[in-house]
Formats: structure tokens, sequence, C-alpha cells
């Protein structure tokens, strides 16, 4: 059996930081993720984070452990954590994806419910992965 796994987070971002701390955090992730053989994205607002990461089940579990204790957000909410056959993202070490308020009208294929399930993730916070990857995808394919 794989131990290949996604685990999915939303957090609220602490109001001091800024871009240069998201780049500062970039910067540290990208080298620890491709140590760890750990690929994924982060996506945010000026007040939330969307993060999307796979791997090793136990070096995802280390890493979310690490973040947990980063006080650049709070209100960490584990939003899935599950089995997957093959990466979404297995070139990215850490990409990223800014999403200002500009950004929350998704192009492409999304329709009215799509763009307010958006919103809710980013605002709130759902609960079902489901909603999460597909927001992702979205965002990702038609950005």
């Amino acid at each position: 059996m794989s131990s290949l796994h996604r685990l999915i987070y939303t957090s609220t971002r602490a109001s001091y930081t800024d871009e240069a701390s998201i780049q500062q955090i970039l910067t540290k992730a990208r080298p620890y993720n491709r140590q760890h053989n750990i690929t994924g994205v982060l996506a945010y607002t000026t007040k939330r984070f969307l993060q999307y990461i796979e791997g090793d089940i136990e070096a995802l579990l280390a890493l979310y452990e690490r973040i947990a204790y980063d006080r650049r957000h709070y209100d960490l909410q584990l939003c899935d954590c599950a089995p997957i056959d093959e990466r979404l993202f297995p070139h990215w070490q850490m990409a990223y994806r800014n999403l200002s308020a500009s950004c929350l009208v998704l192009q492409g294929s999304a329709n009215k419910h799509e763009e307010e399930t958006f919103r809710q993730v980013l605002q709130t916070s759902l609960r079902s992965p489901n909603q999460h990857l597909k927001v992702l995808r979205q965002f990702l394919l038609y950005q």
C-alpha cells in the first residue's frame, strides 16, 4: 500500500503577515519540501491561507506540525488528509498564488456556484476536501 497522501488545510492569516513574510515562507519551504519529497501549492488572500500538499504521510504530518506552530497564521483547520494514487503537482515544491480581491472571480468554465464555493473556502472553513480540490483545480487551470 502506498504511503502517498494529500493534506489540505486552511488558516487565518495574521494581520502582520505581509508579502515579505510570505516570500520567507516560500524561501524556506522549497528546499525543505525538495529534501522531503513534498509538493503542493499555497493560495492566499489578505485574510486566509489554503494549502494543498502531497507526499509521504510521515513527511506530511511532520510538516503539518511545523506549520501549526508558525505564528504568521492561526485558526489552522485540517480539511483533508487522504491517500492518493498520484500527485497533482509533481513538479512544484511549493507553488503559490496571491488571490487578491480582483482574482476572486474564477475564469474559464466556473459558474456562480463554483465562485461562491471559492469565496467560502477562502473566507470560512468548509470541510469538504472535494470542494477544496475543485477550487484549486479551477483556479490553477483558468488563471
